[in-house]
Order: structure tokens, then sequence, then C-alpha cells
């Protein structure tokens, strides 16, 4: 399309009709035109509009069956245009109810909806359009150009065929109303509302035809709307722009969510059968899947389970299936499942996943179907407690649900009706998120997507912990009449957290299999860069072009946050900092620069600052980029101009934040996605040549510190220009800096010992470790035969064997473990073999002077307890002792007074 063809804003006449009876139903989900040149686009709504239409989560779901249906318009027309979400937004203004063209004006332009325009750039939208009430049309669109707004009452897959028809440069004219062989009138996307008849899903294309006619758009069948641009062709017009409109921007490849991550299974394997018992380990934690029953393949890029069974067989004749470990759905409050998958064909409800167990006993755990080879029939059975996901209602491809139940009880469940192609691969995303919907902190809400949109969802009235998920199977039913699955499985993910519908969109977008980046993405200089693994010294090295970063206070290092893996500087809050070099020129005044942080914030104030420069009391001199709640300051502190976080980053978790400043506009990024932007009300003027800090702001120019951090950071980075969103989006995906892995601790062999009991046995044990940070070891002492002990930290080792313990040999280990992540230890055994000591003699008796005197004879090492009676049967000890020497004497010197006297010696302890 000419480059000098003017702006115009085509607007449609009010059409509310709405096409959905019950959320989240699509009604059209063609999959057609597979070489179609895609378009992204940012589908963004005003608060007043979620309220209308009763929430985000229905927003979203009318807007993904009018982005898919018009898909399917396209596929009719065989345009070779094809849509794709980009993203969700709701702004931040809440637009007044007015006219189309003055709304259309807005957010093209205006600076209270730049927040509109930045989401749309920040996702590599091609077309961004915009749902709010407005007063006089149901759409209204630049053509051609990049923006249309929608009536929030007609969010109407053929208003948005025809809306952004006129973006990609189509007129009314070359639209088409006619009456058709049956005699009833019809009317093409393009003149909507401006013929009678009813709307059919079709663009002008001579070379098609509905009900007997050619759809040639013609002067006499345009219903007065103007000139014919494409000769009648709306077709040709829309191919004609295609590409231009799809590189109007760049793609934004997202970055997977990762942090929730728990579970990921690949089925990459080389081709082959996968026969019963075939295991596969997720390369998150090791867990097993295992596959049960016969007939299943690996194609080598997915397991092929081959349907033709339903589940009440014997395992050795039931088709195959694949049972993930118990308790992975019972150990989790939020989840997500995620799964690439091509349904082959279609089998009586087959089940993409299904986690809980059946009515019955089971042959396991109660409710268990092991499955395992040689497991009988089970009977037929229905759930007990259930989350399930179907690829049919009965044996309609055509037709979906997902479903819970808990404990026998209610079923509750919600059908969908997306077109189906048997052979398609599709992305499935499952999410559970507790205490948000209708049942409150007594339940939760469940949601279904496919390929990134939003299907349906559905509140349920339990936790996922409560639920007994014995039975954690893909392809299988809890319900054993149900048919198994005819199904390819790519991938499989099993998150801990709810991804958002945008999140679920952007998993989509990467797709299975991504690949993580091995190094950090520079924007100009890069002048800080710091890394937990390098401050265990006093100094925190950085490896920008910088010098190091000095104590201030006790920071602490700490190998493994919160049972993280991560490492991270632990900041007081009160007195704690870091003071590095100063600032230079392109990151003082107005320069443009980026901060990047991974942190982890315990607990969120109105404002702590994470990294800083210039200082406070002047506006917009001083730098501060924050994690804390405020709705002022929370994330940007510029003095007198500052920036907050749209929604703060959540506490007790990991999180990259990024920062970005470029002619007077600040842009926030939150875990490689786009958060928050803001035109400052002029530029910056950062104090120069100030020292750079982390942990705390300055007063005034070297002054004293204030707001100071008390969290974890992990990764410090300071660049000396705009980090793109594709960049930060890497930088993200590369996650937090991570020691090395964990050595483990060696300790020397022991040698085995040997003594008499009594005597004292005493060595050091001496570990080493290679990890860097030094971390600290701990000593412990395994099959303790009772009396031996040994120092945690210096590992020295005492043991006095009793009497009692001598003629054995005592099979002892010591163990030494490390504190790093995850903890490892290493072990030592050996033998200590007890003697009995030698009884002991008496030689050598004298009466001298009145008093007894002897000599006692025996072995070094125990206690000699020398008593005295008159009568045999009543004893006095006399002394202990723990002679150095044998043999020992003593003396009684009141022998002489009695008529007789008796002497006896006992060994101990």
């Amino acid at each position: 399309m000419a480059a000098a063809i003017c702006r115009a804003a085509w607007s449609e006449s009010m059409n509310l009709k709405k096409n959905f009876c019950l959320v989240a139903i699509l009604l059209f989900a063609g999959r057609g035109a597979f070489g179609a040149i895609e378009a992204d686009i940012a589908c963004t709504y005003s608060p007043i509009a979620v309220t209308n239409q009763g929430g985000e989560e229905n927003i979203q779901v009318y807007i993904a069956n009018a982005v898919v249906g018009a898909n399917v318009i396209h596929d009719n027309s065989q345009d070779n245009v094809r849509w794709r979400i980009a993203g969700y937004y709701k702004s931040a203004n809440n637009p007044a109810t007015q006219a189309g063209a003055s709304m259309l004006g807005l957010i093209n332009s205006d600076a209270a909806y730049q927040d509109v325009r930045d989401f749309g750039a920040s996702v590599g939208a091609d077309l961004v359009h915009y749902v709010t009430p407005v007063t006089d049309v149901s759409g209204i669109a630049y053509q051609p150009g990049m923006y249309a707004v929608f009536n929030d009452n007609a969010i109407y897959y053929i208003v948005y065929a025809h809306e952004h028809g006129h973006n990609y440069g189509l007129a009314h004219a070359d639209g088409l109303g006619f009456t058709g062989t049956n005699g009833a009138g019809y009317r093409t996307v393009m003149v909507h509302n401006y013929c009678g008849g009813s709307d059919i899903p079709y663009y002008t294309n001579p070379n098609l035809y509905f009900q007997g006619v050619q759809l040639l758009g013609s002067v006499a069948g345009d219903c007065g709307t103007g000139s014919l641009i494409n000769g009648g062709n709306n077709t040709v017009g829309m191919s004609n722009a295609a590409q231009s409109v799809a590189d109007r921007r760049q793609r934004v490849v997202s970055p997977p969510q990762v942090n929730g991550l728990r579970y990921r299974w690949s089925f990459n394997s080389a081709a082959g059968s996968a026969p019963a018992g075939t295991i596969f380990l997720d390369s998150k934690s090791g867990a097993a899947a295992v596959v049960r029953g016969t007939g299943a393949t690996l194609t080598g890029t997915a397991l092929r389970i081959p349907g033709g069974t339903t589940g009440n067989i014997a395992a050795n004749s039931m088709s195959a299936y694949l049972d993930l470990p118990n308790g992975i759905i019972s150990a989790m409050t939020n989840l997500t499942v995620e799964i690439w998958a091509t349904p082959l064909s279609s089998q009586n409800w087959q089940r993409l996943v299904d986690f809980g167990r059946v009515n019955l006993a089971g042959n396991g755990v109660a409710g268990e179907l092991t499955g395992v080879a040689g497991s009988p029939a089970p009977g037929s059975t229905t759930s007990y407690d259930d989350l399930f996901l179907s690829c049919n209602v009965g044996t309609d491809l055509n037709s979906q649900r997902i479903e819970a139940r808990f404990n026998g009880g209610t079923q509750l469940g919600e059908n969908s009706a997306l077109t189906t192609y048997a052979g398609t691969n599709y992305y499935y995303a499952l999410t559970f998120e507790d205490g948000v919907g209708t049942y409150g902190s007594a339940g939760g809400r469940m949601k279904w997507y496919r390929d990134g949109n939003q299907i349906a969802f559905k509140d349920v009235n339990f936790h996922l912990r409560n639920m007994q998920d014995v039975n954690n199977w893909l392809g299988r039913s809890q319900w054993t009449p149900d048919s198994n699955a005819n199904a390819d499985y790519d991938e499989v993910r099993i998150h801990n957290v709810a991804l958002t519908a945008n999140q679920v969109l952007a998993q989509f977008l990467d797709g299975p299999n991504v690949v993580t980046p091995v190094t950090p993405n520079v924007a100009g200089t890069l002048y800080v860069d710091l890394r937990a693994t390098n401050a265990y010294l006093p100094t925190w090295t950085n490896l920008g072009t910088l010098g190091n970063f000095s104590k201030i206070g006790t920071p602490t290092f700490t190998a493994n946050v919160g049972g993280t893996g991560v490492p991270g500087v632990l900041f007081n809050g009160v007195s704690d900092a870091y003071q590095g070099p100063n600032s230079v020129a392109d990151i003082d005044g107005s320069s443009d620069r980026s901060i990047e942080v991974w942190t982890y914030n315990p607990s969120l104030v109105v404002e702590e600052t994470m990294v800083s420069w210039g200082h406070r009391n002047t506006t917009r001199g001083d730098m501060a980029f924050n994690f804390g709640n405020s709705t002022g300051w929370g994330a940007v502190t510029h003095f007198n101009d500052d920036v907050s976080w749209i929604t703060p980053p959540t506490a007790g978790a990991w999180h990259h934040l990024v920062y970005t400043y470029s002619n007077n506009y600040v842009r926030l990024y939150l875990d490689g996605t786009f958060q928050n932007g803001k035109i400052l009300g002029g530029a910056l003027a950062t104090f120069a040549s100030e020292p750079i800090n982390l942990g705390c702001q300055r007063d005034s120019a070297n002054g004293p510190r204030s707001f100071f951090y008390s969290g974890y950071l992990n990764t410090v980075r300071v660049h000396g220009s705009v980090l793109t969103p594709e960049q930060v989006a890497g930088n993200y995906l590369l996650g937090p800096a991570l020691l090395p892995p964990n050595q483990t601790p060696v300790l020397p062999a022991i040698s085995n010992r040997t003594l008499i009991a009594g005597a004292v046995l005493i060595f050091t044990n001496t570990a080493t470790d290679a990890d860097i940070p030094a971390q600290t070891l701990t000593f412990s002492l395994l099959n303790n035969p009772g009396g031996a002990t040994i120092n945690a930290s210096s590992g020295v080792f005492n043991w006095r064997p009793a009497i009692a313990q001598g003629n054995t040999t005592n099979a002892l280990a010591v163990k030494v473990t490390d504190n790093g992540f995850p903890v490892l230890s290493a072990t030592q055994s050996f033998f200590v073999t007890v003697l009995a000591p030698a009884i002991p003699s008496f030689s050598s008796a004298t009466i001298s002077n009145g008093a007894f005197q002897v000599s006692v004879s025996g072995d070094v090492g125990p206690d000699y307890s020398v008593l005295t009676s008159t009568n045999l049967v009543d004893w006095t000890n006399l002394l202990t002792t723990n002679p150095a020497a044998l043999p020992f004497g003593f003396g009684d010197s009141t022998a002489t007074n009695f008529n007789q006297r008796f002497y006896r010696v006992l060994l101990g302890p």
C-alpha cells in the first residue's frame, strides 16, 4: 500500500450483538493456512471494559474467540493472512465513554495511553486494538494503520476481521452484499452493517462462491460505500499488505517461565518401541514417568500412545499411557501443566491429562490402579478425586472438557468447542490458582488454554493439597469405561505456580525445547557486573569496566537463599551497603542507561533501594532503583519524578528487575516482561561522578545513607545504553548467577583401632572441600556403640569404652557434611576392637607403722577403685585412680583399727 494514503479513520455503525452465550466456548478455530503470514496483535482494554464484561478472564476469552474466529475468515478467504495474539494488557487509564473516533485518536497519540503503546512495542505487536465502551460505533480503525478501537459490547469476530481489515488498507466498497440462490440476503466482511442480510465469514475473492454467487465486489453490490480500490477483491488487498504489516515490528521471543518449573519431561529419544516399564526421567528433579500398557512408540520427537482400548482392561492388553509420580499435584498450592501434544484420532472421552484416584480400593494405595504388568482389569470405576482435561466430549474431537471433583462430590466442569484437526500439534496449558474465584479461601480456579488462548475456567471448592492424586496419568481416565488416548506427547512441564495468561502465551510462542543463552546481553558499555558468586570476600569483585565494591557494615554472603539453590548477599535494611567506584558521564546527567538486578526480598515495605548513584534533594538528580510497594516511588526514585511498579514483584521469590532510561522515558521490566513505563517531567540530571551504591541511597553528595535494602542481591548490572525488550527477555532466561556445582567433601580413610576397655581413643579427622567460597563442614558419628563422641567442628573423635564393652568388635563411621546446595557428604567406616583388660592382682602386702600397704598390678587405661570391708558384704571405697603406670601402691592407715579387714579392686568405667 502506498505510503501516501492518508490514515482515515473508518467507523462502523453500532452493532451490539454478542456471539457468545457461554463464556469460553470458541466457535471457530480453523488451522488451514499453515503457511500464512502472521501478524502479532496486542489485545488491550480499559478497566471499565473489564468490569462490564465480568472480569479479565471473560474479556480475554471473548477476545480470543474473536481473533480465532477472524482467522477462520482468513482461512476461508485464502488471503494468506493469519493473526496471533501477542499479549493482553489492561490500561492504567480508565477513559470516560466517548465517540469512537476520539478514542482512536487518544490510543494513537495521547500521553495518557503511552502504556498501551509501550505494551504493544514490548510484545512486538504489528496491530494494537483497544476495547472500551464507545458511544457510536462497534469498531473503528485507521486505514491503513496499526490501531483499532472496539466497543466492549461488540467483541465479535466479524467486527474484528472488519476493523483490522481496514488496518491492512481494505475499503468497504470492495465488499459485497447479495442475495443467494436460496433467496436470503448475505454480506461479506467489509460491508458488515452497510448492507442488509447475514454476515458470512468471507472477504470478497472472485475465486470463491457462496450460495451460488461469485464473491466479487461491485458498485452495484457495495451498498453505496464508495469507489472500488481493489476491483471488488478484498482478499488481494489483504494479501498485498500482509508482509508489510507483519514486518512492522520484530517479533519478541519472550522467555519461558522457569522460576516455578518443577518437572520437565521431553520425549525426543531415538525412534523405536517404548514397551511397558520404559522410564523417562524429568530434567529438573529426576522424577520418573513410566509407560504402562502396550503399543507405545517413540517417533524421535514424541511419545506416541496408540489408543484402542478402555481403561477396564488387563495391563498386559491395555493400550499404553504414561504414569507420572504419585503426589505431585497434592504437593503444590498452585499449578500449571503444559503439554505439547498431537491428537491422532478421536477416542471416546480420551484424556490429555488426568490427576486423582478412582472410587474403588484399587490394587495399590487407596484408589490407585498401578497398571503394572500382570494387573487384572480393574472393573468399572468412576473418579473420586479428579482434575482432568479431556480432548473429547464423548466421541467428538471438536469438543473438550475440564473437570474437577473432590471426595466423590459434585463434578465441576466446563465444556468448550474448538475445531480440532487430527494430526495437528497443539499447545495445552491447565492452571490452578488457589484462593481465588467463587469459593475464595475455600477453593480455587482452574483454567485451560490452547495455543496460548484461554478457553475456559471453572471455580472449585477444594485445594490441591487435599487431593489424593495416586493416579497421575497422561492418556488415561479415572473413569475406566473411557478410552485411552491416541496421541503424540512432545513435552510435558509442571510448575508450582499458576502462570498468567500472558505467561502462557509466551510459553506457547517459545514452544518446546527452548535453549538458554550462555552469556548476558549487554547494551553499550557494561560498567557494573556484580555476581554473588564473587561476593564472599570483603571486596565484591566487579567484572564490569569500573572498580570493585567495598562493604559498609556487614552484608552477608548466603550460598542458598531460602532453599532456592541461588546464592545472594543479604542486606540488613538498617546499615548494610556496598560502596563502589564513582559513576561516569555515560550514565550521569540525561544519558541513556539500564540497570538490571536479580533479587529476593523476603518482605516489602514502601521504599527500599537496591542500586543508586547521584543523591536526593534535587529534582531528577537522584538515580535509585527500588524494590518497594509504594504507589508513587516503589520502583524508582528520581526525587520529585518517581515511578512505581504497576503490581509490585512478589516477596519471598527471586525476580529479574530491569530499569531503562532514554529520552525522558523510563521503562520497567519484571521477569523478562515489560511492566510499566513513564514519561518524566523533564530530562534526568543525575549528579555526576558520585559513588555507585548497593543497598541504599545517599542524601547528599557522599553524604548519609538512607532507604536501606532488607533483601538479597544476586546479580547487579549497569549498562551505558538501553536494553531492548528482546535483550531483557534473554537476560531473564539466562537466570541468576549460580555457584559451580557443589563438590563432595573429601574425608581420608580412618584406620582400624584396637584398645583395652577403659582406655581412651582420641584422633582428629581432617576433611577438605574444594568449593569456593569455603563451606562449613560438619562432622557426625554413625553406628555409635555407646559413649563415643565427635566434635562437630573440629572432627576430634573421643571414646573410652566401658569395661562391659571388652571383648567386642565395633563398626563405626564418621560422616562429614557440607552446607552447599544440594548438601553433600562423605563417610569413612572403621572398626574398633575392644579387649578386656587384665584381671588386677595384689602383691607385696605389708603392715608398717600400723598401716596396711599393698601393690596392685594390671593394665594401664581403666580406672582402679580400691574397696574395703570387714564382712565381705558391705564395701567402702577407699580410692579411685587412673594410674599412668602399673603396678601402683596404696596404703590404709586405719587397718589396725579393725579385727579383720578385706580389700578388693574393681575396674571401670
